[in-house]
């Protein structure tokens, strides 16, 4: 008999196997529990169709949406997966939710496993089980004999009381220390390496060098999650990656910290150990912010590109200094200038995030926008600049979630839905024209091969699907 199957849930991209379940495998097996991962994501991937992958995301994100035939085939596949899971033969299953969006059918298929064995020990746990200050998804599973055990929190450390049947019902943990999650390296035994390959041209793993971040972004829920900035040491994280370099044959690592480079100190040394023990031998990509070179030299780029840096996503979210301001992301356009030319001399990909609409940005501000993306499209046609855009969502748990709130938030029908009183002629159709207009340049800088290109297709799809509930939804008022 298994101790303990850890699920993960669609829907997720398949660059690297979910991080969450691996570490808590790793943790179960150091304390001698038989534990197993499994990933329906990939599962979902191969045996659904495409029509409804491409509808899936509406049906997860929208809680008024429904479709008939959708939800028969995803009862359907439940049913499939947790018959599979019962075959297993584990005293616990524990479901891990990356985000909120797999709420639903992860529901499905609890309810599916009970349906088929009333005795069987569920808990679900990860960011995805928390609902901004409430806890209906939570209520709902335990009142509903659907989860034995729902956990709010981290879980390295209990995922142990887990397993020695010491926890039952709804359970709140508090931030953990920096030595109560870093013992345990997570263990991808269980997965087929070789899969995990999407948007790349070799398998990675993932790697936690901290929790938190050292920003209080307004529209970011890290500080909810973790109030306190932790790190581990930069040769704790080399040998992390070394060791997984040596046991599984990967070259290619990503970072799930919300800022890899959060503590210059901790990352600068992780650099110069990779470097001292495996010079050019890995890559790794990760979210990274922009430094004013009073605290970044050159020498540290250098170091970056020998250790295997290949690609950093940056968080720039916005082209006016006025709106970065108000989102406290405290850097400026001389940052943004000296850190882009340090990373594209050396070779170093960048893929820029952006957020539009965001509820104090203007005009004016929007094309400060559209000024810096015609500024470095010269990194664009070199093959060292991309971009990743999304229209600004009303985070629940991110500090402007409440600021809006008293602002008097209307349309609050969906996350996407909303206008705010310090900015009111910008509605979801506003925000909507202003993604069409950035892509429309971004397409003429070089950024994008045209509308055919992959990542314009598949914001287009999201954001069309959702203009179309939007003005269903507005018609219908």
């Amino acid at each position: 008999m298994l101790d303990c199957l850890l699920i993960s849930f669609p829907l997720l991209r398949i660059e690297f196997p979910p991080l969450g379940p691996a570490i808590l495998n790793g943790v179960a097996l150091d304390n001698g529990y038989k534990s197993k991962c499994r990933d329906l994501n990939i599962e979902f991937m191969d045996e659904m169709d495409s029509e409804t992958i491409q509808e899936f995301p509406v049906f997860a994100e929208d809680g008024t949406y429904y479709n008939s035939t959708l939800t028969r085939k995803l009862i359907r596949w439940a049913r499939k997966k947790a018959l599979a899971i019962v075959e297993e033969n584990p005293r616990w299953v524990c479901m891990s939710l990356l985000a909120f969006t797999q709420q639903k059918i992860c529901r499905i298929i609890c309810s599916e496993l009970k349906r088929i064995n009333p005795d069987i020990q569920i808990a679900v746990g990860g960011n995805g089980v928390s609902s901004h200050k409430q806890d209906p998804y939570a209520n709902d599973m335990i009142k509903n004999k659907i989860a034995d055990a729902v956990i709010f929190g981290e879980g390295e450390q209990i995922i142990k009381d887990i397993l020695a049947d010491k926890i039952w019902g709804i359970h709140r943990v508090d931030q953990l220390k920096l030595e109560e999650w870093q013992y345990s390296y997570p263990n991808y035994d269980d997965f087929d390496l070789s899969r995990y390959t999407e948007r790349q041209d070799q398998p990675s793993l993932g790697i936690t060098g901290s929790k938190g971040c050292v920003r209080r972004c307004t529209f970011c829920d890290v500080v909810s999650l973790w109030p306190k900035y932790n790190f581990r040491t930069g040769k704790d994280v080399a040998q992390e990656l070394i060791t997984n370099y040596e046991r599984y044959g990967i070259k290619r690592f990503q970072f799930s910290d919300s800022l890899m480079n959060g503590s210059i100190t901790a990352f600068r040394e992780m650099n110069e150990e990779i470097v001292a023990r495996i010079p050019n031998k890995i890559t790794y990509v990760g979210q990274y912010i922009f430094r004013p070179k009073k605290h970044v030299k050159e020498h540290d780029y250098d170091m970056m590109k020998k250790a295997g840096a290949h690609e950093f996503f940056i968080g720039v979210e916005s082209g006016s200094e006025r709106v970065r301001d108000h989102m406290k992301k405290k850097f400026s356009n001389d940052d943004i200038d000296f850190t882009a030319r340090c990373l594209g001399e050396r070779g170093i990909k960048q893929r820029w995030l952006f957020i539009l609409g965001y509820p104090t940005e203007t005009e004016e501000d929007f094309e400060d926008t559209i000024s810096l993306l015609r500024r470095f499209g010269y990194l664009a046609r070199q093959g060292l600049l991309n971009l990743a855009v999304r229209i600004y969502y009303n985070y629940p748990g991110a500090p402007l979630y409440d600021e809006l709130a008293f602002h008097n938030i209307a349309d609050a029908i969906n996350p996407y839905f909303w206008t705010a009183e310090i900015n009111p002629d910008m509605d979801f159709e506003a925000r909507y024209q202003r993604l069409r207009k950035y892509i429309n340049v971004a397409i003429q800088e070089g950024y994008f091969t045209g509308d055919d290109d992959e990542d314009i297709v598949n914001v287009l799809a999201e954001y069309n699907r959702a203009r179309e509930r939007y003005w269903q939804l507005k018609n219908a008022s």
